[in-house]
């Protein structure tokens, strides 16, 4: 009896902050596929060019990080770190996880969790005291996931996002770098 090796799968999330041409474009298919998923904080793919430039802007914002997430060498997922203006004196300290998602053909191999975790040690990093992020109330994978990586639900907006035509709502988290435990759920009963 023949036995298949069982095939390596190897991950790998890094800040980038300049893509070869082929990379970009494996970042713009991931976020399509996101996107035509339902997922990835668009309603609508805006297409191929302004997605190129939107991620080459992203990789220029100076307060700005951009981590990709690749699996067996390929570009299948991202995240942006969006870091507080440095002369803002309301909040200097708090950053935003924002365009995060991962191509439904790459999901379950660890490269959200690895993209989270690339961004709060970042944010560490930046000595930032607290992680913000929002996601569509009907991405219930990714609210799972980001409960688990210590993000407490502080507030839910009925009117969050309008796609084909209805309002879907968001839900708004956030995550204590000091003190993860210190935040709760603003709906969750004792």
């Amino acid at each position: 009896m023949n036995v298949l090796p069982e095939m390596m799968v190897h991950t790998a999330v890094t800040r980038v902050t300049a893509l070869e041409d082929h990379e970009l474009g494996d970042l713009v298919k991931a976020a399509e596929a996101a996107i035509d998923e339902g997922g990835a904080n668009w309603t609508r793919s805006p297409g191929q060019a302004p997605l190129e430039k939107y991620f080459r802007g992203v990789m220029l914002a100076p307060h700005r990080d951009l981590f990709v997430a690749r699996l067996n060498g390929r570009v299948r997922g991202g995240l942006q770190l969006i870091q507080p203006p440095p002369l803002s004196e309301t909040g200097p300290s708090s950053g935003e996880i924002a365009s995060f998602f991962v191509a439904p053909d790459a999901r379950g191999f660890g490269l959200a969790r690895g993209l989270i975790d690339a961004a709060e040690a970042r944010a560490r990093d930046l000595d930032l005291k607290v992680l913000d992020l929002s996601i569509r109330a009907d991405r219930e994978a990714a609210q799972s996931l980001v409960r688990a990586k210590g993000f407490h639900r502080w507030a839910v907006k009925s009117h969050y996002a309008h796609v084909d035509g209805r309002f879907v709502a968001g839900a708004y988290f956030s995550k204590d770098l000091d003190d993860p435990d210190g935040l709760s759920d603003e709906d969750e009963e004792g």
